[in-house]
């Protein structure tokens, strides 16, 4: 059992895939394994739901999506906000966290999660992904190292 947390922003509202989570629920789909999913909302309008088949929570805060999940994290963060030390390649991550979270757009801000391994995927200049843009990166890699393909 695997869970995601996610930002919905204003932002998100701009583009089709974002407005109604088309993209979220490919990249749940297509990496399996996936029951949970919690929306942290900080946009002005509401998210809509995620497919039926995963339990959806909606909060306001990184606060109240944490104290909702159980077990390990796995906290996607740009490559150029913490030392070589303190995170992992996605390359080299052995997907064993119970859940996944992404930032807000206007990146973590060096935010700590207490206990959470810092997860980046390697890429060239400092152009951050969107957490929107990414998921289906993390996602299939992790459905990739879990079949053990």
């Amino acid at each position: 059992m695997a869970g995601i947390i996610f930002y919905y922003e204003d932002s998100d509202t701009d583009v089709w895939s974002g407005k109604n989570n088309d993209a979220w629920n490919y990249a749940l789909k297509a990496s399996s394994s996936f029951e949970n999913v919690i929306i942290i909302n900080n946009s002005t309008s509401e998210p809509e739901d995620i497919n039926r088949e995963f339990a959806l929570n909606k909060v306001t805060s990184l606060e109240d999506a944490i104290a909702l999940t159980t077990g390990t994290i796995a906290q996607i963060v740009c490559p150029w906000n913490y030392p070589d030390s303190e995170k992992v390649s996605l390359w080299d991550y052995d997907h064993s966290a119970d859940w996944y979270i992404t930032g807000p757009a206007a990146g973590w801000a060096n935010a700590e999660i207490p206990g959470a391994t810092k997860v980046y995927v390697p890429q060239d200049g400092v152009a951050s992904l969107h957490s929107i843009h990414i998921a289906t990166t993390v996602l299939m890699h992790r459905y990739k190292v879990i079949q053990g393909l």
